[in-house]
């Protein structure tokens, strides 16, 4: 249970089409034969002008690691992917 995290922040996304502009209710894969995970997923800015993509998960998962993907869907569709950076509980 200590492991459980959901919420997943990556950055170095890579699109396939228009970046999100708008929080997306959608899922979430982290292993390549995982099952997706529903998630809200949105871009957050910092001063620097930094893009990173911030996934609040709907329920924890385990095992997620800095270095691992997380792709991102609209329904069947693939939106685009990030490399993790870090992962945690929200508060």
């Amino acid at each position: 249970v200590l492991l459980e995290v959901d919420m997943i922040v990556g950055d170095r996304p890579r699109w396939c089409g228009p970046a999100l502009d708008v929080a997306l209710e959608g899922t979430v894969q982290l292993r390549a034969h995982g099952e997706p995970v529903d998630a809200v997923v949105e871009v957050v800015t910092d001063d620097t002008g930094t893009a990173q993509v911030v996934a609040h998960l709907r329920e924890r998962v385990r095992g997620v690691a800095p270095g691992q993907a997380m792709v991102v869907y609209d329904g069947t569709r693939v939106v685009g992917s990030v490399t993790i950076t870090r992962s945690t509980r929200a508060v």
